[in-house]
């Protein structure tokens, strides 16, 4: 009997240039690989939730997301560009994610 409850696989991986930010110039750090790493896990968890990885099962989709540069809001354009990668891919959504930054300044 076949196994009709496989799913398909989800992998991440986000990584950042040397020179995206000017604290990171000067090489690879073990801080820097750390947080990479939580983001890449981050946004595994949340596409795992929308993408309908039942209707590829025996299948394995990969989202790899580079920061060139990071001038602000890397985690909210991050999101963006991978919701809307699968989409021109054709992946199968339950919904769209969005993600915005907000800020309030007083004066």
């Amino acid at each position: 009997m076949e196994d009709t409850s496989q799913e398909g696989i989800l992998n991440v991986h986000f990584f950042s240039t040397n020179y995206s930010v000017p604290e990171h110039r000067g090489g690879m750090n073990l801080k820097r690989t750390q947080k990479n790493m939580e983001f890449s896990t981050m946004i595994k968890s949340i596409f795992e939730k929308v993408i309908l990885l039942k209707n590829y099962s025996w299948s394995q989709i990969d989202i790899h997301i580079c920061v060139v540069e990071n001038d602000g809001s890397m985690k909210s354009a991050a999101i963006n560009a991978a919701c809307l990668a699968l989409v021109d891919a054709g992946i199968a959504l339950k919904e769209l994610v969005i993600s915005i930054n907000a800020g309030f300044l007083l004066g």
